[in-house]
């Protein structure tokens, strides 16, 4: 339901709604990663309800990246945001090699060799 609410999709947009449902599905479930994902996404770009927080962002996105299964359909995009929060330093010290190391999980190469 959240994610209509963040897209419109079906109903009118409403940014508030969806971070009620957001947070809501978290407190029942706290391993709903797609919440966690889509929370992550709300604070990474902001809006009108929800400033821009990085901060934020990297807390859910990193619950994402360090407990859920790779099966989730959220887990690649995770890492990419990751990568490109350590690259440009959003929110943190900028660290490239922890930004190449995220992409290469992006895109689903745990181990590459020298």
């Amino acid at each position: 339901m959240a994610k209509r609410y963040l897209t419109g999709s079906g109903c009118v947009k409403d940014e508030q709604k969806a971070l009620e449902y957001l947070n809501k599905a978290i407190e029942v479930n706290a391993r709903d990663y797609t919440a966690h994902f889509n929370l992550a996404e709300l604070y990474f770009e902001g809006g009108e309800v929800v400033g821009q927080d990085y901060a934020k962002a990297l807390e859910h996105y990193s619950i994402v990246a360090n407990e859920a299964d790779c099966e989730e359909p959220c887990y690649e995009e995770t890492f990419r945001r990751l990568s490109k929060i350590y690259d440009k330093g959003l929110g943190v010290t900028p660290d490239p090699l922890k930004a190449f190391e995220y992409l290469k999980k992006a895109f689903g190469e745990w181990e590459w060799g020298d």
